[in-house]
């Protein structure tokens, strides 16, 4: 709801939660949230920020739309814990910003988020009616996305953090997963810790899997409790032999290293979480397969069970394994979808080849909520498919994406058109037929928060 008021133009939305008013506004108070609550689609990076929404603390945001990158700074005020905080523009690209966080009170038990937004935009009349418009419908969308995001994580599918679980270290933190991963294991109280080539004091462990380099000798006091392994070369390429050899080698050599250096901890960490691929099957018929399926044949089939084997080191040691088999991450910040949404707004999106070849998905929230669940599940170890419970063929996939669009989906890929652009990539990708069912993710009590493609479009893409 928005309306103008005193030469400015106000924006509201509230949203009840069957919760107490303290117990949502302690959640904003945690790490991570903001990044936790950044839509996928904005293109939003954090510079600097206080950690803290008490008055004085700042956080400065650089947003880029359109091609071209704006700086947003914003001082929190009027702190009153349990009740309200307020952002403050004090340098970006709006005339005026006050944004006012509200958690209201309705009883003992349940409460009503509201954020208060008033604000004016630095253009002319002509110029506030055209982008007025467009600001409007910007917070909306992410407004919706905000309250869904907070809902889930503290209703739908309340989690309380594992008293056992302090120290995390995640590989490929930086990449689509990752990215999202770290803030949520952050909103749960946990302190993650990134592999990285470039590492800063006290977050990041220096690595070169090439050089076979990791020293995780810091490590030894502070007392490693879990590990998510996620780095690997991308395999969206032509698939030349330099490209197959990285491919293997950025999987192979760097579980192994990374398995070898727990494994030598005097205390390695209970459980190691370790991507791997629905490839693993082959390309399938329309048989649907569970994690007791025989393993498949085809390049990415062999690189997914040399990555899972890769692993024995760190199973030796005694450290619960979970190899995740993933499949294509939805998520407008990257991946697959992420390249691909381009073409599907301007309309030029369309079935690949017949449309026939089933898809294996899973919405990037629930891949991270997956990832969680499997670190918290003690009885879980070895193959976890993490996938959708309902998996969709190409063209169906197609059909939903354009109808969530509004957009025509005319324009097939053929066949041939795969071969010439991508290879034998395209044939183990693309045109692919995989059918693989989340069985231990059921089995043990994991709830789908989009467990329908129509779901998962509709949260992803506003």
């Amino acid at each position: 709801m928005s309306k103008i008021k005193s030469g400015k133009i106000e924006f509201v939305k509230k949203t009840h939660f069957p919760i107490p008013a303290e117990t949502l506004f302690t959640w904003h108070e945690k790490r991570g949230i903001l990044e936790r609550l950044i839509p996928p689609w904005e293109k939003v990076e954090i510079l600097h920020s206080d950690e803290s929404i008490q008055s004085g603390a700042k956080v400065k945001l650089s947003v880029k739309r359109r091609g071209i990158r704006q700086c947003m700074e914003v001082e929190h005020r009027n702190y009153q814990k349990g009740r309200q905080f307020c952002d403050f523009q004090i340098r970006g690209p709006f005339k005026y910003w006050h944004h006012q966080h509200l958690c209201h009170p309705y009883n003992e038990q349940e409460s009503f988020l509201e954020d208060k937004i008033h604000y004016s935009l630095p253009c002319g009349y002509l110029g506030r009616l055209l982008a007025g418009r467009w600001v409007k419908k910007q917070l909306e969308r992410t407004f919706r996305y905000r309250h869904e995001i907070t809902f889930k994580d503290l209703v739908s599918h309340k989690i309380e953090a594992h008293k056992g679980l302090k120290n995390i270290l995640v590989s490929g933190y930086r990449g689509l997963v990752g990215r999202a991963l770290t803030p949520y294991l952050r909103s749960q109280d946990h302190q993650v810790i990134g592999l990285s080539r470039s590492p800063s004091k006290g977050e990041r462990i220096s690595w070169n899997p090439a050089g076979n380099r990791l020293d995780l000798s810091d490590l030894e006091e502070k007392k490693l409790d879990a590990v998510v392994h996620l780095a690997g070369e991308g395999i969206v390429q032509r698939w030349t032999p330099a490209a197959k050899k990285r491919i293997l080698q950025s999987r192979v050599q760097g579980t192994r290293l990374l398995s070898e250096k727990l494994a030598s901890l005097k205390k390695p960490p209970k459980v190691m979480i370790c991507a791997s691929g629905i490839s693993i099957y082959g390309i399938q018929n329309e048989e649907a397969v569970d994690e007791g399926a025989p393993l498949g044949k085809g390049f990415l089939a062999e690189v997914a069970q040399q990555w899972e084997a890769a692993t024995a080191p760190a199973i030796e040691r005694g450290i619960r394994v979970v190899h995740l088999r993933i499949g294509l991450v939805l998520s407008p910040a990257g991946g697959a979808m992420g390249r691909m949404l381009p073409f599907f707004k301007w309309g030029l999106g369309g079935r690949i080849a017949r449309g026939q070849q089933y898809m294996n998905w899973i919405a990037i929230d629930d891949l991270i909520g997956a990832i969680y669940h499997c670190i918290r599940q003690p009885d879980l170890q070895g193959p976890v498919n993490a996938v959708a419970p309902e998996p969709v063929t190409n063209m169906d996939y197609t059909r939903e994406l354009g109808k969530r669009l509004h957009r025509p989906t005319v324009l097939p890929i053929p066949r041939m058109g795969v071969d010439l652009v991508f290879g034998k990539m395209g044939k183990e990708t693309l045109l692919a037929s995989q059918r693989a069912k989340p069985e231990q993710l059921l089995k043990t009590g994991y709830r789908f928060r989009y467990p329908t493609l129509g779901s998962a479009l509709k949260h992803l893409i506003r």
